[in-house]
């Protein structure tokens, strides 16, 4: 597998509120394709999920 992805609740909110932060994991690969390792990258999505509506770049 190449990519992995998943979220999960976790209390880094004020007092302890739990929020919800997605975790991605990406293998890193040399020019032959050998495994190098791998990048994590975490995000706190909880902001994302309460969007509504569009917001373009001109706005």
């Amino acid at each position: 597998r190449d990519s992995a992805r998943f979220w999960i609740d976790l209390p880094i909110g004020k007092n302890g509120q739990k929020e919800k932060v997605m975790i991605e994991y990406y293998a890193l690969r040399d020019k032959e394709g050998n495994y190098l390792g791998c990048l994590e990258s975490s995000q706190n999505i909880s902001g994302i999920q309460k969007l509504e509506g569009e917001k373009r770049l001109v706005d």
